[in-house]
């Protein structure tokens, strides 16, 4: 079998948009690798390493399911984008397609003959059903590190196993597939290796420091797409173990040892983690809203209530963005908690936070539950979830009563016979992360 030779990591992303402009004017279906709604760095690495990684023939276009704008909630990204010399005018947004192409609207039935788009889900394992329609959408693969759901069971891949990160799964499954340092080529296997990569499209309107972040300077074909795709693999991995000091698996330190041997015997994880998760940690510029969807994600309930949950990840604690607030009021942060649960139409909104705390340098998780529905469709959800918390859960959770987060529960706000809808927590079982504690809430 002829070897495949890899055309430079810049010019793929700028051929995937090219190949998407194509598909939109002669309305053919699209083949599309997506990561999570939260749309964090594991989803956005994952994406692009398995479309770059897939055979060429393929034609997968790694997309991130958020609009362009919301690129600058996500510094990390920046950073990362900066590494690679990649511009993030090469990257296809959720708003680079009309969203009748992947969710018509009205919907007419499928039939046999209805062209499908072709979707690989990494780092998640059930569809998005709000972007892609499960009627004119089928899964061809999944690659992930959350709880099995029980969906899609004739996807190839479907590997959804225990990781740190999912970008250690791409990886492990990518391995014998990765490019040598010398493999870049022009084109690919039958192609004219000698014309250049397509140009890329302008399906949303750029800024300028966009159009400036495209010129040749971003392109340095002095770095072999190996290594740049180690760089890029690595990114979620660290971040999503702390530098392997947490949540690691077999297959993250595997994928580790073969990454770091990609690259240049100068590198250094441990400095790559510490710029990486100094980006990902400022929240400087944004506002309280901003803070609450950066990193989000939303489930319904498995319960015949069928409650909308969602649950916003900060890597600061409750009392930075308290802070945040008008004042430090905790009926600010309150109100915009729950104007951000109205826009999102929630019967349920939480926060989880996750950081070093300064002062004893420990890894600390905080917890904040509101039932914000008020009828009697959630009734006894607060306490289905304590009761799950402190049972298979084993959160370790416990609930502030001193101190300046005690404003943001109701304590002793609540009249006699009253139900509580509000409770923070501090969560001792550190190892709970999101991933763990969702399951967990959508089965109350």
């Amino acid at each position: 079998m002829t070897a495949v030779r890899r055309i430079p990591l810049h010019s793929f992303l700028l051929r995937a948009r090219s190949t998407l402009k194509s598909s939109l004017e002669n309305s053919r279906p699209l083949n599309i690798v997506t990561g999570n709604e939260s749309v964090d760095l594991d989803s956005f690495a994952s994406s692009i390493l398995f479309a770059y990684l897939s055979p060429p023939h393929q034609n997968l276009l790694p997309i991130l399911p958020i609009p362009r704008a919301d690129l600058n909630l996500r510094p990390e990204f920046l950073y990362v984008l900066k590494e690679l010399s990649i511009p993030s005018s090469s990257l296809i947004f959720l708003d680079d397609i009309p969203a009748n192409v992947l969710h018509p609207r009205p919907s007419p039935p499928a039939t046999p003959h209805t062209q499908k788009n072709n979707v690989v889900l990494v780092d998640h394992n059930v569809l998005q059903a709000h972007i892609f329609h499960p009627s004119h959408t089928v899964v061809k693969g999944i690659i992930d590190h959350h709880t099995d759901e029980g969906h899609s069971l004739d996807a190839v891949p479907r590997i959804i196993d225990k990781a740190g990160s999912c970008s250690a799964l791409v990886t492990e499954y990518f391995q014998g597939k990765w490019p040598a340092e010398d493999s870049d080529e022009h084109e690919i296997d039958g192609e004219n290796e000698d014309s250049p990569p397509p140009p890329p499209i302008t399906t949303t309107t750029t800024t300028s420091s966009e159009s400036e972040s495209a010129t040749p300077q971003y392109h340095h074909p002095s770095t072999p797409s190996s290594q740049l795709l180690a760089k890029l693999a690595l990114a979620p991995l660290l971040i999503d173990t702390s530098n392997l000091r947490q949540r690691v698996t077999p297959h993250d330190t595997s994928a580790l040892s073969f990454l770091e041997s990609k690259l240049p015997p100068t590198w250094s994880s441990a400095h790559y983690f510490k710029s990486l998760n100094t980006a990902k940690s400022s929240l400087d510029g944004l506002s309280l809203r901003d803070i609450l969807r950066k990193d989000y994600k939303e489930w319904r309930t498995t319960s015949p209530q069928q409650l909308l949950i969602g649950i916003s990840s900060s890597v600061k604690p409750l009392e930075y963005i308290l802070s945040r607030a008008d004042g430090g009021d905790a009926g600010h942060l309150l109100g915009t908690l729950r104007a951000w649960a109205q826009e999102r139409s929630l019967d349920v909104v939480a926060v989880m936070t996750a950081f070093v705390d300064p002062e004893d340098k420990k890894f600390k998780r905080q917890l904040l539950v509101w039932v914000v529905n008020e009828t009697e469709k959630a009734r006894g959800y607060l306490e289905r979830f304590e009761a799950w918390a402190g049972g298979e859960g084993e959160l370790g959770l416990v609930e502030v009563t001193d101190g300046g987060l005690v404003g943001l529960g109701e304590g002793g706000n609540v009249g006699e016979g009253q139900e509580r809808r509000r409770k923070v927590w501090i969560q001792g079982n550190v190892d709970r992360s999101r991933k763990e504690v969702a399951p967990g809430m959508r089965g109350c």
